[in-house]
């Protein structure tokens, strides 16, 4: 089980598996695959041995790979090979596949992303910038503050985020304090009821919230065998433009 995340783009190479969302919707994975935006705990069902090779996709990443409304795609999947340029994807799935080495793959990988990537308008990736500053600036960032760092208005700042990030700034504000906090949680390193109520309303409200996003209340994401189950934020790659964060 996987809690609210990025859109993924993955390449099933063995094996096959079923995607539950949040709203019980169930569909079974394509071999190219793309998870839009995730806004709550998704599960994933395998038929193994799994070999399955994918990256995480930010805002900027998701347009210049995708155009779509990111909105459009909450909580759901497609199969990259039959949406356009399916023959393309179909075409790196066969050489991932045919890799020698892990090593050999990503580079086929990064390759095929430049290659069908398009570029992202400046201004897209100022806002982009800015949207991302906001959310990590505190605990619970507010939509005016937002509104007055793009100088737009809450109707063209909740139409971008939208379009860019799947949901309106409030809710994102509530899905990056959760993740944020179960973190937090996950690696001990702080008094969770302080926190608690930094963060939240109570601590019943925190409950709900982490509940909400990522499947799990605090007291069962504490017992996870590993911190690293609940995921960072990814790293943009530096070898790629602006574009392609």
């Amino acid at each position: 089980m996987m809690g609210a995340d990025f859109p993924q783009l993955r390449f099933m190479l063995s094996g096959s598996g079923h995607y539950i969302f949040a709203d019980s919707a169930t569909f079974a994975t394509p071999m190219v695959c793309m998870l839009g935006p995730t806004m709550g705990a998704t599960r994933f069902l395998l038929a193994g041995p799994l070999q399955m090779l994918g990256v995480a996709l930010l805002p900027l990443g998701w347009l210049a790979l995708t155009g779509r409304d990111a909105s459009a795609h909450i909580d759901r999947l497609y199969d990259m090979t039959a949406s356009a340029g399916g023959a393309a994807h179909e075409e790196i799935l066969s050489r991932l596949k045919a890799a020698d080495e892990p090593e050999e793959a990503v580079i086929l990988l990064w390759d095929y992303l430049r290659a069908n990537m398009a570029e992202v308008r400046p201004a897209i990736r100022a806002f982009v910038a800015t949207v991302d500053d906001w959310l990590a600036s505190e605990t619970s960032p507010q939509v005016r503050e937002l509104r007055a760092a793009t100088g737009l208005s809450e109707r063209q700042v909740g139409r971008l985020t939208n379009r860019l990030y799947g949901a309106p700034p409030q809710y994102l504000a509530r899905k990056y304090r959760a993740l944020r906090f179960a973190v937090q949680i996950a690696r001990g390193g702080q008094d969770r009821h302080g926190l608690c109520y930094d963060s939240f309303y109570d601590q019943s409200h925190s409950i709900r919230e982490i509940k909400q996003f990522l499947g799990r209340t605090p007291s069962q994401i504490r017992k996870l065998p590993m911190a690293t189950q609940i995921p960072d934020a990814p790293v943009q790659e530096a070898t790629l433009p602006p574009f392609y964060a």
